[in-house]
């Protein structure tokens, strides 16, 4: 796989984490603050969570993501099925 279909691989992947993000902390009833306030960090984390669901997460820890599925009240199984493109 060459170096340029990786990169977009990674991106279709972090697109698609963005937008499971956002659809569980919807099915949740949550707003971004509400996700900040469940993780602890009020206005630092509005600003976190914000970051994940536009797609900012490539450096993002999996301590962080770990929060915010636990916040939503979700957990690493409501990830699956995530895929490239």
């Amino acid at each position: 796989m060459s170096e340029s279909e990786q990169r977009r691989g990674r991106e279709d992947l972090v697109r698609n984490l963005s937008r499971r993000l956002i659809e569980l902390r919807r099915r949740a009833g949550m707003t971004q603050q509400d996700v900040a306030d469940a993780m602890g960090k009020t206005l630092a984390g509005k600003k976190l969570a914000g970051r994940l669901e536009r797609g900012a997460v490539e450096n993002a820890s999996l301590l962080t993501v770990a929060e915010y599925l636990r916040a939503v009240r979700a957990g690493f199984g409501d990830l699956k099925g995530l895929r490239h493109g």
